[in-house]
């Protein structure tokens, strides 16, 4: 699993990226505003940055991370054998 901030982190917002071997997660402070700041899709791999369709769900699930988890994996059928996103947003369209 890679955890990575950018390196512009500490200068301005920046983002946060989770890429592990199935599940691409990265939150950032989009200009589009808070309700598209996590997104999230499945991958094939720590060299797959396109994977499944990208999902979005609120900066306020930051506060509640196991509700996030719990969103994720339902999304993204994490616990059913295979990943396979389903487009579902929480908070607002992209």
């Amino acid at each position: 699993m890679i955890f990575t901030p950018t390196q512009a982190a500490s200068l301005f917002s920046g983002e946060v990226t989770l890429h592990a071997e199935r599940l691409y997660v990265q939150a950032c402070q989009p200009a589009t505003g808070h309700d598209t700041g996590i997104l999230f899709r499945t991958c094939e791999g720590r060299k797959d940055y396109y994977g499944g369709p990208n999902n979005f769900a609120s900066l306020d699930f930051l506060n509640r991370p196991e509700e996030l988890a719990r969103r994720i994996k339902e999304v993204c059928r994490l616990d059913s054998g295979g990943p396979a996103c389903t487009a579902a947003n929480e908070g607002g369209e992209p």
